[in-house]
């Protein structure tokens, strides 16, 4: 898995972290889980994970659009993982997030 899959999963972090001189990192809070990769290129949308940690969840995180990153209190009524602050949003992100979309039973 590349961190062009895990965005396209989850939507975008709640922390970008790294590029030029360090490894770039991606940090979930409400999911408790931060993700680091081979790479210090963001336009890298291949680069395959370094390590992974997990972390107990934060219970004061902000919930944020998986598209602009914004406030927002919706989320995919499917998976209930991936927020969106509107339905256009959501078919925005649509195309990239069926692949890894599976209902909650």
């Amino acid at each position: 898995m590349t961190n062009g899959d895990i965005v396209s999963y989850l939507g975008e972090p709640n922390i970008k972290a790294g590029g030029k001189l360090a490894n770039i990192t991606l940090t979930y809070k409400k999911l408790g889980f931060e993700v680091e990769f081979y790479s210090k290129v963001w336009e890298a949308a291949d680069a395959p994970i370094s390590h992974v940690c997990f972390f107990l969840p934060e219970k004061n995180y902000e919930i944020i659009c998986a598209v602009c990153r914004e406030k927002t209190t919706k989320r995919c009524s499917r998976c209930q993982i991936v927020n969106y602050c509107s339905r256009g949003h959501q078919e925005l992100h649509w195309k990239a997030h069926k692949v890894f979309c599976k209902k909650i039973d």
